[in-house]
């Protein structure tokens, strides 16, 4: 649906005045008009369904004068984001969500945490009570809306690998961004004259959200249709950057954890070796203690093999320090 210049909202039908709203008041209106910006609005929550929604205000500016003369007007529906947490693949028993910035879950793949309106008030990252009131591994990233703020959180038991939950943060904090623009075209109610540019911006977002990164929009439309298809190709290939980035930061774990079980079998080496070399030792002083006792006429003799090796056990420890 759009709005005319007087900030009310035109429907693609025959209508009279009463059937139309007035926007002119509203922010959705007055912003993107003075700003010339696309606008987005906070997270409200439907009164019917009790899903969290975000309105987006696009203003339509005349060619020739650079006046705005319309807004079109959409809403993006964070249930398509449920749907994609709850499909990801995360390691062991890592739990994701999506907080805004009033501390209200607006995302999470079991939906009664988001509908019984449930709060987080985001901790510093590291070991911390998670959203459940266990001990986690929290870190969480922000994604920045106009003047809104989403933050994408990650937990993991702190008895699970740390750093599997920063991977899974910064791969979701992707997917998430993609979904978010995909969930924005497919909530754009459209006018008339720009229906063609639009579906073919949809089209191209489900082929990304797909996972094909190399597609790209190609409109031919007004100034503002192609902004907004520029912003898409932006999107797509700073997604293409992280992927990058992770597959880096995944052979570098790898590595770690090669290093660290080697670093153990060295350890276990070292205490076998320690335990073999202090047995003898010690069976020889334990040994001649107890002759020592049994035949004391030959306590010289006893004594010097206690010396000798007693002297032999610094050599031990020097060996291994």
């Amino acid at each position: 649906m759009g709005m005319d210049r007087n900030g009310r909202v035109e429907r693609m039908r025959f209508v009279d005045a009463s059937d139309l709203t007035d926007w002119s008041q509203a922010n959705e209106f007055l912003l993107p008009t003075t700003s010339r910006e696309i606008y987005y609005g906070p997270l409200i929550f439907d009164e019917a369904t009790g899903e969290p929604v975000m309105h987006l205000a696009f203003p339509l500016l005349n060619l020739r004068t650079g006046a705005v003369e319309s807004i079109l007007l959409g809403e993006i529906r964070i249930k398509q984001v449920w749907d994609l947490i709850r499909d990801s693949q995360v390691e062991g028993s890592q739990v994701i969500f999506v907080i805004d910035d009033q501390n209200r879950v607006v995302a999470h793949g079991e939906p009664s945490v988001v509908l019984r309106g449930t709060s987080f008030p985001l901790p510093n990252e590291g070991i911390t009570t998670g959203l459940y009131g266990d001990s986690v591994v929290l870190a969480w990233d922000e994604i920045q809306l106009g003047d809104q703020k989403l933050f994408v959180v990650a937990q993991q038991p702190v008895a699970e690998a740390l750093a599997l939950a920063y991977h899974t943060l910064m791969v979701t904090g992707a997917m998430l961004a993609g979904a978010l623009v995909v969930a924005g075209g497919v909530g754009i109610l459209t006018v008339r004259q720009i229906v063609r540019p639009i579906e073919t911006l949809a089209h191209t977002v489900q082929k990304i959200a797909a996972g094909d990164l190399s597609r790209r929009a190609e409109v031919e439309s007004a100034a503002e249709i192609v902004a907004l298809a520029d912003a898409f190709n932006t999107m797509t290939a700073q997604l293409g950057t992280i992927l990058e980035g992770l597959e880096v930061l995944n052979a570098e774990l790898e590595t770690a954890n090669l290093r660290l079980t080697e670093l153990d079998r060295l350890k276990t080496l070292f205490i076998q070796d320690m335990s073999h070399e202090l047995r003898t030792p010690l069976s020889v002083l334990n040994t001649t203690t107890y002759l020592l006792e049994r035949k004391p006429e030959r306590s010289a003799e006893y004594l010097q093999k206690l010396k000798d090796q007693i002297a032999r056990l610094p050599q031990l420890t020097e060996r291994w320090s």
